[in-house]
């Protein structure tokens, strides 16, 4: 997580330098020079955790022929495709970080791209929400993120055809895509004070069920998890539910309708999920998926207080805060070592 912190300060530092630069295009220059340092950083990370794991079938998977492979079914059809064809193009397992690398950072370089009006703010919140991290050894849903960042494309233009085949093609790199499909529906719900209310109460009901409902979701999307009893996430459920209500309070009363208002309602949904990874951390996977939207909202919602001195100063808390939620979390990893 040190290198999180890292990667922020290096982010910040080019920001100025490309600012203080006579450059056309800074805010793409920008975006590029920090998606690389991203991309150096993954590239050179020492296999640990999950990523082992993964290097390990790799080694597997191309040691078997095409038939065999297709056969495989220890992971989900296409990312076992995509591994064969790494293997065609080196076995060396540096290539396998390499490419998986550049491909998980797509998704995240295109919505930030697409969607942010404040590229700085939203590369920060991006690392910092644990979004950037969890590429470090959670490679077949990053990889399934491009697929369901793109499918908000489709929630925006309304095509359901579109938007329902791209996330069948993220479940057949990670399962638990799936449930990306309830972002649909839920998004052709207009933002209005009872919806909000209607949240709450089912967070409270989910509060209530979370054991029974995080078993039934482990047995679906992580078998490997289930009676995985490491839980955590209270302090991640506090920093969404606040950011949904700043983000909330702002957009609902801006002056000119927000024409992406839509991403929303995707956070609302990390809200009820986030509660359940407090039964269980790994669902907090599962709830990534729905807080991508906070990493453009934040920047939107900033860059309509009323004057330029607070959209400065709330520039400003977020970076700060970005800084220190992240060595929160660093303090909290060495604290549970040493007990």
């Amino acid at each position: 997580m040190q290198i999180n912190i890292i990667a922020i300060v290096i982010i910040c530092i080019l920001a100025l330098i490309v600012n203080l630069l006579k450059l056309k295009n800074k805010k793409r220059i920008l975006l590029l020079l920090a998606f690389g340092v991203l991309y150096v950083i993954l590239i050179i990370r020492e296999p640990a955790s999950d990523l082992k794991t993964y290097l390990y079938y790799f080694r597997i998977i191309n040691a078997k022929s095409f038939i065999e492979t297709i056969k495989f079914t220890r992971f989900e059809l296409l990312y076992v495709l995509l591994n064969k064809i790494i293997g065609v193009i080196s076995t060396n397992e540096r290539v396998f970080i390499m490419i998986t690398s550049l491909i998980m950072l797509i998704g995240p370089y295109a919505f930030i791209k697409k969607y942010s009006n404040n590229y700085l703010l939203s590369i920060t919140l991006y690392i910092a929400l644990g979004l950037f991290h969890y590429n470090f050894y959670v490679l077949r849903q990053s990889i399934a993120v491009i697929f369901l960042l793109k499918s908000i494309d489709f929630i925006k233009d309304k095509k359901k055809l579109k938007f329902f085949a791209t996330v069948l093609i993220a479940t057949l790199f990670h399962k638990s895509s799936l449930i990306f499909l309830i972002a649909y529906p839920i998004c052709m719900i207009k933002i209005k004070p009872k919806y909000l209310i209607t949240i709450f109460f089912i967070s409270v009901i989910i509060f209530t069920l979370k054991t029974q409902l995080t078993n039934s979701i482990l047995k679906i999307a992580y078998s490997d998890y289930y009676g995985y009893k490491i839980n955590d996430g209270y302090s991640r459920l506090l920093l969404i539910s606040i950011m949904f209500i700043f983000v909330s309070l702002i957009l609902c009363n801006m002056k000119e309708k927000y024409n992406n208002m839509f991403l929303l309602n995707i956070c609302a949904i990390s809200i009820p999920i986030q509660i359940l990874a407090t039964e269980v951390s790994v669902i907090s996977r599962i709830a990534n998926i729905f807080i991508f939207p906070f990493i453009v909202l934040i920047p939107i919602a900033v860059s309509n207080l009323k004057n330029k001195n607070q959209q400065i100063f709330g520039t400003f808390i977020i970076e700060l805060v970005s800084v220190l939620y992240t060595a929160f979390f660093i303090i909290e990893k060495e604290y549970k070592t040493i007990l």
